[in-house]
């Protein structure tokens, strides 16, 4: 990004800023979103393994704490493989927000970012087609907001397909139903 914008001075200049420069504003941003993108989706791959690498740890200091129960007082993150243990090893303590995680991740940074590239694009377009100052800005707009709306779509997509699937070997004891009785069991 910082060297795009370092080019763009140079060949502003060389340019004084004409319909070429308009071309090759477009192609560049063309460039960077793309690169954006793939860039968006190889942090997505990575959190995937990272979660499944999460999940795997979780289970090993579950299968430690069933050979020495007294171990388990030892541990800082769960030893539980369901999504309460996940979330419980990803903040680590009990005041961190599970929103934390994924607000503050690279995955959101560079979307927010890729998102604010399709906008750009959207508006060297438009202004290239000689539209007005409001068309450009709402195809900056409208265009910015589809690119982060339809990306969290997709990873929104992605995650709900994983919890769908992903079965727990190591979960929480279920919390038991309010008002309800425990049922009395002869041998």
């Amino acid at each position: 990004m910082s060297a795009s914008v370092v080019s763009l001075a140079l060949i502003g200049q060389a340019t004084d800023f004409d319909g070429r420069f308009n071309a090759f504003t477009i192609v560049l941003f063309s460039i960077l979103l793309l690169v954006g993108t793939l860039t968006l989706f190889r942090v997505l791959n990575g959190g995937e393994e990272d979660l499944a690498y999460v999940i795997g740890m979780n289970r090993i200091r579950a299968g430690y704490a069933e050979l020495d129960s007294g171990i388990e007082r030892y541990f800082v993150t769960s030893t539980h493989d369901d999504q309460r243990g996940i979330t419980q090893t990803y903040t680590y303590f009990s005041q961190s927000s599970p929103f934390i995680q994924p607000l503050a991740s690279s995955g959101m940074f560079i979307l927010v970012v890729a998102a604010m590239v399709a906008g750009t694009l959207a508006g060297l377009v438009a202004n290239a087609a000689g539209g007005s100052g409001a068309v450009i800005a709402i195809a900056s707009a409208i265009v910015g907001a589809s690119y982060f709306a339809v990306c969290m779509s997709h990873f929104a997509r992605r995650y709900m397909r994983w919890q769908r699937e992903y079965g727990a070997l190591f979960p929480h004891a279920a919390a038991p139903v309010a008002g309800a009785v425990p049922s009395a069991t002869s041998d």
